[in-house]
């Protein structure tokens, strides 16, 4: 346990609605014991001999919360080079030279993969082939995953092991696209990616996952240094369960991290028998239960008559003039949109039928489990604001309060039915600099479903809470309240939907009590309170003072987790 230390000499933003004014912050045990006036203060802190730390002028706030962050994959992939991080302009030929040296740097006969290739970045605006991909890897299953981290590519041994040469049924909830010749081309989407994912997760900790740990303990590191000190794991797995476990019990862990749990063989695969949410050691406590509602490139979205036929009069008035119509054949083919018995037009895969979800979730709250739905279109959010609806107070008493994952299209009368329900919307602007081009033309297209609607939400009264979905897209919290507040888009400058903008005190929030709420921790976490565990980060500036396009470039000079140091700049005195 790290020893008594005051904080003073700086500002001080606690994330509480009436702290007042903070001019210090003194902190025993490993949890904040005063704040207010540095006089006062820091007399208390002479009585309990703690060491003193000199602000210098910068900020004080409470640590960062990350609450949909793949921390699993983070560390498990982490030695693999990252395939987003390519030039522009960056075509398949370079994709497959990177993959290439991975297999030659990586010895053995078991599974390779790798992350974070965008097929809309390439020059091709493509998948990679079975075929490519066995030029490079002709031996070993091979597994690349798309950037969105609901496609990827196998090769042929990747098939061969799944036993998908060719699959005799294709997986529930997936595609696996054939060529001319019968066999896989060589995409894996939604579900097939994941039980490939899964397969290939296992075989790399099949040795004991001590590999993992190392690996765990410097992902942790590098959060700490962007100020992150909590965050969920949208996706932890059984075998998971006991590696996190020795991980906080050999000090491996720089952070705490609430394992949200599924199923072994699949990210899709629901585990609701528990442990119960907030069970396990404090560094690692169990989660909410995650539950996949629809796809990510298929993700369901539900428009009226009207709202498609102005969206395909955008299309095509927005390719008069020697435009391509590809655009427009993919938006009226029977995969794009299609009619349903309720009269409106649909896109996108739902996977749980209506009945079948709220029993699940009724389940998990006899097990102790509170619940995540990943819900990204209108439809699977409409969905499971109605298994809420119907499941009733079962979750009342649990740790938290339902969640919805990734909210990404959202009107107004659903954002009220979200308030109504209860449930935290879980989001991430930071999409807006990863994704932004592509969620202005769709907002172009459906105006009534802006992209990330955190004003929509936020006016409705639903509680946002801040996520990056790493490794879909950066971690960082700085620039992800920069783009909530601004919704600028990075690669051009221009705005997204700018009328969903929030306050930087209304991101900021999202990021620390929002999501502290979403993990059922506010209690304990997400601001600077009296008997609350002492997650503190030093800004070099504040946040909620400075110009919101310079939010992004604030730096992180100290991080603490329960008053330990875990990341630190020693030219702060102290």
């Amino acid at each position: 346990m790290a020893g008594p230390v005051v904080f003073f000499g700086g500002s001080v933003v606690t994330g509480e609605d009436s702290a007042g004014v903070v001019e210090a912050v003194l902190v025993t045990g490993g949890r904040v014991a005063a704040v207010g006036g540095e006089v006062e203060v820091r007399r208390r802190a002479r009585d309990v001999g703690a060491a003193e730390v000199d602000l210098g002028g910068a900020t004080l706030v409470p640590g960062f919360i990350d609450a949909h962050h793949h921390f699993l994959f983070g560390a498990l992939d982490r030695r693999s080079p990252d395939l987003h991080r390519v030039p522009a302009g960056a075509g398949v030929a370079d994709i497959l030279g990177l993959i290439e040296q991975h297999v030659v740097s990586t010895p053995g006969t078991g599974w390779v993969r790798l992350f974070g290739y965008s097929p809309a970045d390439l020059r091709e605006h493509r998948h990679l082939t079975r075929e490519e991909l066995d030029q490079v890897c002709p031996d070993r299953p091979l597994l690349v995953i798309a950037l969105g981290m609901h496609s990827g590519s196998l090769n042929s041994a990747g098939f061969d092991a799944m036993g998908w040469l060719p699959p005799a049924d294709v997986p529930d909830g997936g595609r696996i696209p054939f060529g001319r010749n019968g066999l896989p081309r060589g995409e894996v989407i939604e579900s097939a990616l994941y039980l490939a994912e899964a397969t290939s997760r296992g075989s790399l900790v099949a040795n004991g996952g001590d590999a993992w740990l190392v690996e765990a303990r410097a992902h942790g590191r590098d959060l700490a240094a962007s100020g992150i000190t909590r965050v969920g794991d949208a996706a932890v797995s059984p075998e998971f369960d006991v590696l996190y476990e020795r991980a906080v019990s050999g000090g491996m862990l720089p952070i705490t991290v609430h394992r949200m749990p599924i199923g072994s063989e699949s990210l899709m695969a629901a585990r609701t028998t528990g442990p119960a949410t907030g069970s396990g050691p404090a560094g690692s406590p169990v989660g909410a239960a995650k539950l996949f509602l629809d796809g990510g490139e298929a993700c369901a979205v539900c428009l009226s008559v009207g709202e498609t036929v102005r969206m395909l009069g955008r299309l095509v008035t927005s390719t008069v003039g020697g435009g391509s119509l590809a655009a427009v054949r993919a938006a009226v083919s029977g995969n794009m949109i299609r009619p349903g018995r309720d009269f409106k037009m649909h896109r996108g895969m739902l996977f749980w039928d209506q009945r079948a979800l709220e029993s699940t979730i009724v389940s998990a709250a006899e097990h102790g489990l509170q619940t995540a739905q990943h819900a990204m279109g209108n439809a699977a959010i409409a969905q499971a604001t109605r298994a809420l609806r119907a499941v009733g107070d079962r979750l009342d008493n649990l740790p938290g309060r339902p969640r919805l994952e990734h909210t990404l299209f959202c009107g107004p009368n659903l954002a009220t039915r979200i308030a109504d329900v209860g449930a935290i919307a879980v989001v991430s602007p930071i999409w807006l600099d990863e994704l932004g081009e592509s969620f202005r033309g769709a907002a172009s297209l459906v105006p009534d479903l802006p992209p990330i609607p955190m004003r929509t939400l936020a006016a409705a009264g639903v509680t946002l809470a801040g996520a990056s979905d790493y490794p879909s897209a950066d971690y960082a919290v700085l620039p992800a309240i920069q783009a909530a507040v601004t919704r600028r888009i990075a690669s051009d400058g221009t705005l997204c939907s700018p009328e969903e903008a929030v306050t930087a005190e209304e991101a900021f929030r999202a990021y620390t009590m929002g999501s502290a709420a979403a993990l059922g921790v506010d209690d304990i976490a997400g601001s600077i309170a009296v008997g609350k565990q002492a997650d503190l980060v030093i800004l070099d500036k504040n946040p909620l003072e400075v110009e919101p396009g310079s939010i992004g470039s604030i730096r992180v000079l100290r991080t603490y987790v329960a008053g330990k140091l875990v990341h630190g700049d020693r030219t702060i005195v102290g």
